[in-house]
């Protein structure tokens, strides 16, 4: 049990490394997101360095002049991952009520969960939402 928990906190974390990345990158900031930042930004240090190596090892991830990458491989995982949040959130907001303030946390635990048949439910029960109840983009 405490292997298959340590491997489902890896892919959480892992998926959470690029889904901050991506974030970072979406926003067009002047600083790139680097290592020692990301670390720090999560629970477990030493999960998000096996994570961030692992993403590496995989091409999901590069470093570049110290900063953090998304490859396109990582970036389409990444996608989809801020994708799912995005409609959990809206979801949340739209057909159970819940204030903006409410939806990151619900959100941030599922996206982890949610496959592609109910993605695409959601996406349906939103009428094609292209919009976060942030007003952040969808990603297609």
């Amino acid at each position: 049990r405490m292997w298959r928990n340590t491997r489902l906190s890896l892919q959480i974390i892992s998926e959470d490394l690029l889904s901050m990345i991506y974030r970072v990158d979406e926003r067009g900031s002047k600083r790139p997101l680097d290592t020692e930042t990301a670390v720090r930004a999560l629970d477990n240090p030493w999960l998000a360095r096996w994570s961030l190596w692992q993403l590496r090892r995989a091409g999901k991830v590069f470093l570049q002049n110290g900063t953090l990458h998304l490859t396109s491989r990582g970036s389409d995982q990444a996608r989809q991952l801020v994708r799912t949040h995005r409609l959990w959130e809206a979801y949340l907001h739209e057909q159970l009520g819940l204030p903006l303030d409410h939806l990151h946390e619900p959100a941030h635990r599922v996206e982890h969960y949610l496959g592609e048949q109910i993605r695409g439910e959601l996406q349906e029960s939103l009428l094609d939402a292209t919009q976060d109840p942030h007003g952040r983009e969808i990603p297609k």
